[in-house]
């Protein structure tokens, strides 16, 4: 099949041939001798391969071209294009969406118009995919057997042993994840975990990342999860936050339907458990998780995990549990250098529709850490998002901001008080979270504490749990409290729709006359506001 990205036709193509594990890597004489077999009809033959790899080596650097493209014995010229050979489907769109412009610009030469690609997935190495499952990056996946028996298990469940709930509604990718020197080894382990990694058809059977928030430990796990569902075609694998398996194994257990629970749960390819440290303080669950942890090994799963420092801190976390998540890969993620955040900067621009310049995004980051801000991913994205929002007040309408229009969001974001200190930030209630969230949607505190289910009503109740996650330090139960829920499993419900409603970039009516925003749009408004004003 063929997709057209940034200029370039894209096509992936299947072979049944059986090669070595490692297919990606062709021999190098086959390759020129391809070339040279080639008339020179098309366009950027006439410098040949051995040029058309140097430029592509140097516009995507030496080593991500030896990863990803073998040093060149991945790629072979042909009468009607270029051939690049990769072991699965999930390499293949992952090279379309990240590197088809530089595929591009390296296969041009003297003005002529780049030629046409063609991805070749070989099925003999194990991780291929039918051609189904690889349909371009603007491609919406069919849903997963995973997710299928999961919506089975709903609909029984009244007559049978549950299935544990499917995961988040819209999965991250690892062809959108930004690598470092401070998460490269996190990012390898994570494909290694889906068997997409250097050595590829070679999966790990267990990683544990250490971060910080906003480090991209939730993306990396995630993106393992839809790179395994890729890759492996039938895989069964799924991402849960320490506190929705703490959740869905005690509702099992007082359900009287634990068997069912671990029935499905014990048989995934792949479980990544978000924040394990949230376990402290639940021994029973700690004890089924072990188990499970041994379940799914000896079944030839893998199991992988996330905490914000390593294991040993959390001295409420039993031993045989921390030894098990400690034995394989141990990566840390680390915060991103300057340069990193401003290459972060402009790809999330370009993903919410415009254009940052680099000087500008470099003088973004400056001020982020000139005011104290944390230098995560996720505060960068804060960053570019309240420049955004300054620029479409002011902005004219122009697609693309500068260092002027950085400046002048600097100015009207500023942090610090009328001498220049910093402000002092006071906290940020629940009550305050609640009244926001309310006025914002046009609802009554007493609909959104009550049994109101009018889509605003339900919606107020979401946003209100995300703000006070993030601006606050309350518990569930302690935001439950304040919403009037009668208990916690509510609002992490609320919380894991809204989270997909983001990602799916869903919109909410204001009611008449007062817009309908993107629901993630929305939300980080209403986090600015909060903030603004506990800085006050």
């Amino acid at each position: 099949m063929a997709a057209s990205v940034r200029g370039v036709a894209v096509s992936t193509v299947h072979s049944a041939r059986s090669v070595r594990p490692d297919p990606v890597r062709i021999d190098q004489t086959q390759a020129d001798a391809g070339a040279a077999a080639a008339p020179d009809a098309a366009p950027g033959r006439g410098a040949g391969l051995s040029e058309l790899c140097s430029r592509l080596k140097q516009r995507v650097g030496p080593e991500r071209f030896e990863r990803y493209f073998a040093n060149g014995r991945a790629l072979r010229l042909e009468a009607d294009g270029l051939c690049v050979r990769v072991p699965s489907a999930f390499i293949a769109r992952l090279l379309q969406e990240r590197y088809a412009g530089d595929i591009a610009q390296a296969t041009a030469s003297d003005g002529r118009p780049a030629v046409a690609v063609r991805f070749e997935v070989d099925h003999g190495s194990r991780g291929s995919t039918p051609d189904a499952t690889f349909a371009g990056p603007a491609a919406t996946p069919a849903a997963h057997p995973a997710d299928r028996r999961a919506s089975a298990g709903k609909a029984r469940a009244r007559g049978g042993a549950p299935a544990a709930s499917p995961g988040p509604a819209s999965l991250a990718s690892l062809a959108e994840f930004e690598v470092f020197d401070g998460n490269r080894l996190a990012f390898e382990g994570a494909m290694a975990l889906a068997g997409a990694g250097r050595d590829a058809g070679r999966q790990t059977t267990g990683l544990l990342l250490i971060g910080g928030c906003g480090t991209g430990k939730t993306h990396l796990l995630q993106g393992a999860v839809a790179a395994l569902r890729t890759s492996r075609s039938g895989a069964a694998a799924r991402v849960m936050s320490g506190e929705s398996f703490a959740n869905e194994f005690i509702g099992a257990l007082r359900s009287g339907r634990v068997d069912g629970f671990r029935k499905v749960v014990r048989a995934l390819d792949l479980l990544c458990i978000d924040d394990v440290h949230t376990l402290e303080s639940k021994p029973a669950t700690q004890q089924e998780l072990r188990n499970t942890i041994d379940a799914i090994r000896q079944r030839g799963g893998a199991v992988a995990a996330s905490a914000p420092a390593p294991l040993r801190q959390f001295t409420s976390l039993r031993e045989a549990l921390a030894s098990r998540l400690s034995g394989g890969l141990c990566a840390t993620l680390g915060a991103p250098d300057r340069a990193t955040m401003a290459r972060i900067a402009v790809r999330f621009a370009a993903g919410r529709g415009w254009q940052l310049e680099e000087p500008a995004a470099r003088e973004l980051v400056e001020a982020g850490l000139e005011n104290g801000a944390p230098a995560t991913v996720r505060e960068v994205q804060g960053m570019v998002v309240r420049v955004e929002a300054v620029h479409r007040l002011l902005g004219a309408g122009e697609p693309t901001v500068g260092l002027l229009g950085v400046q002048r969001a600097r100015r009207e974001f500023g942090r610090g008080g009328r001498s220049g200190a910093p402000a002092v930030r006071r906290p940020v209630r629940g009550q305050d979270v609640l009244r926001a969230a309310c006025e914002a949607l046009g609802v009554q505190a007493e609909e959104v504490m009550g049994n109101g289910r009018h889509a605003r009503v339900v919606m107020a109740r979401a946003v209100a749990t995300a703000l006070c996650r993030r601006l606050t330090t309350m518990s569930f139960p302690e935001i439950a409290r304040v919403l009037g829920r009668p208990n916690h499993s509510t609002v992490i419900t609320a919380l894991q729709r809204l989270r997909g409603q983001i990602e799916a970039g869903v919109r909410i009516s204001l009611g008449p006359g007062r817009g309908e925003p993107a629901v993630g749009d929305l939300l980080e408004t209403l986090a600015q506001r909060l903030a603004a004003q506990a800085g006050a």
